[in-house]
């Protein structure tokens, strides 16, 4: 028979094996436990790394996106300005003709011509005189750069009595040379259409402008630049706005305001057309 000595020390060896075995279990699970959080920390890193790449990546494509878009409209704003002085060749082509015609007594005088089209949307007034000339010598404004907005004359039917009609108007007045009237119709349009598309406003705001250069108000010509400029900051008609102000100062006898903003458009839209003629216009203004 057992003593109870005996009894006690494998009750002893019994309660210390199941210790032990709840020791090992206990580190098993601990193992396992650290092991879990292990790869979730490095599956939450993974994830966090590609939603910054995905985020980047859709930054990079959209500024792409916006590239393209600014791009594709400077490109239509070239080729509509290379249609502009065609035009404008024409048209002096045309007269040419008629005053030989005249000049020979033939018939046939005044064929061929052709009515004004409109003003275009962004273009600027460009040849400055040089220094020394007196500011009452004005050099012809030519216009450049249209936008498919602009090219519409006498909108009918379904925009009979819409601002497009309404604009069109002020540009053939404009494209006529009736820079009073068109001014006042550019204004009223602006006031009448308060929610029109901000372009088309803002091709109103600019050509508004360009009708007070060319009556000579300098000062208010470049008011109203300013206007476009602090409304319509994203338009394309914005380095043309600047180019034009330049003038509108070297007309006045400001001529370091007239070169520091024409440097400006040289600056931020160095491949525009507007900043081509900045070149030359600072050229002469220099005297080189």
């Amino acid at each position: 028979m057992l003593k109870l000595r005996d009894t006690g020390i494998i009750t002893a060896l019994s309660v210390g094996v199941l210790l032990s075995g709840c020791e090992t279990t206990n580190s098993q699970m601990e193992t396992t436990v650290y092991d879990m959080h292990r790869r979730i920390v490095r599956q939450e890193r993974d994830l966090n790394d590609a939603v910054t790449k995905l985020n980047e990546t859709t930054v990079d494509l959209s500024r792409r996106v916006e590239d393209s878009d600014l791009q594709t409209r400077r490109v239509a704003s070239m080729q509509e300005e290379i249609q502009v002085k065609l035009d404008n060749l024409e048209r002096s082509l045309d007269g040419f003709r008629n005053t030989l015609y005249r000049h020979f007594n033939l018939s046939g005088a005044g064929t061929g011509t052709r009515p004004l089209s409109p003003p275009p949307a962004s273009g600027g007034d460009v040849t400055i005189e040089p220094p020394a000339i007196a500011p009452a010598q004005q050099s012809t404004a030519m216009p450049s750069m249209v936008d498919p907005v602009e090219q519409t004359i006498a909108p009918t039917g379904a925009d009979a009595g819409t601002p497009r009609e309404d604009y069109a108007r002020a540009q053939s007045s404009y494209a006529g040379g009736d820079y009073q009237t068109a001014l006042r119709q550019f204004d009223e349009f602006l006031q009448s259409y308060p929610n029109a598309d901000d372009e088309m406003r803002a091709n109103a705001q600019f050509w508004k402008a360009k009708s007070l250069l060319n009556e000579n108000n300098y000062r208010e010509a470049i008011q109203e630049f300013d206007k476009l400029r602090g409304q319509f900051g994203m338009s394309t008609k914005v380095p043309f706005a600047i180019h034009n102000q330049a003038v509108a100062y070297s007309r006045i006898g400001q001529n370091d305001e007239a070169i520091r903003l024409m440097q400006s458009v040289i600056d931020e839209y160095p491949i525009s057309p507007a900043a081509d003629q900045a070149r030359a216009d600072i050229r002469r203004l220099q005297g080189n």
